[in-house]
């Protein structure tokens, strides 16, 4: 599994240079199609792989503007504190790529099949 998440977050390092934030569930897609190898540990790896990688540039990006970024759009979400911005992002991120990556999974197997 955690081979897996290494690949979900390298391939989505590679997709967010060339596409949106959409990318990662095109990362977890293809390291749940490629790698996993069972649906439940392809769902572990791609919400692990993403959330690690959205967490760490999320953080990055927070650290950098010293905090004031994250503290407007915080107050555009409603949001009291901008470090749960930050959290909440890491969580979108991984559940897009857990989804992603165990439809790839369920898709090598339909292929499989004869």
């Amino acid at each position: 599994m955690i081979s897996t998440a290494l690949y979900v977050l390298v391939f989505g390092l590679i997709a967010g240079l060339a596409l949106p934030w959409w990318g990662i569930g095109v990362a977890g897609f293809a390291a749940g199609f490629w790698k996993a190898p069972s649906a439940w540990k392809a769902l572990g790896a791609g919400f692990s792989g993403a959330g690690v990688l959205w967490l760490t540039s999320a953080g990055y990006i927070h650290v950098k503007s010293g905090g004031r970024l994250t503290a407007k759009i915080a107050g555009i979400a409603g949001l009291s504190d901008p470090s749960l911005l930050v959290v909440i992002t890491a969580l979108i991120g991984g559940f897009v790529a857990a989804l992603a990556a165990a439809a790839g999974y369920h898709l090598r197997l339909l292929l499989k099949k004869p």
